[in-house]
């Protein structure tokens, strides 16, 4: 006997879910009605070109910085190897050959 119970109340509980979905549906669908599907292509299309040209932005800055910070690591090294040597860092190439036997 509770389960016959049970079972209607499953049944009206499942009822008024879907009248529920079905209310969420309705609503969806009023405001989908008003909608312009070609401003909305069009809004599509300009984020991804936005989005492609800010990533190949981001990979020019990131190629750039990682040269700048070598190139600006080099310089100081030089620098300080220049200002050791006296100011002098140019080596005379004479001077650097290996000679053979």
């Amino acid at each position: 006997m509770i389960t016959i119970y049970y079972l209607i109340g499953g049944c009206i509980l499942s009822i008024l879910i879907g009248a529920y979905a079905h209310a969420r549906v309705s609503a969806f669908k009023k405001k989908l009605i008003d909608l312009d599907w070609d401003t909305v292509a069009g809004l599509a299309t300009d984020v991804a070109t936005i989005k492609k040209r800010l990533q190949k932005m981001q990979a020019v800055e990131n190629g750039q910085n990682h040269g700048r910070i070598n190139e600006m690591q080099i310089l100081q090294q030089l620098a300080t190897k220049g200002s050791l040597n006296g100011g002098s860092s140019v080596t005379d190439i004479r001077e650097n050959r290996v000679r053979g036997g």
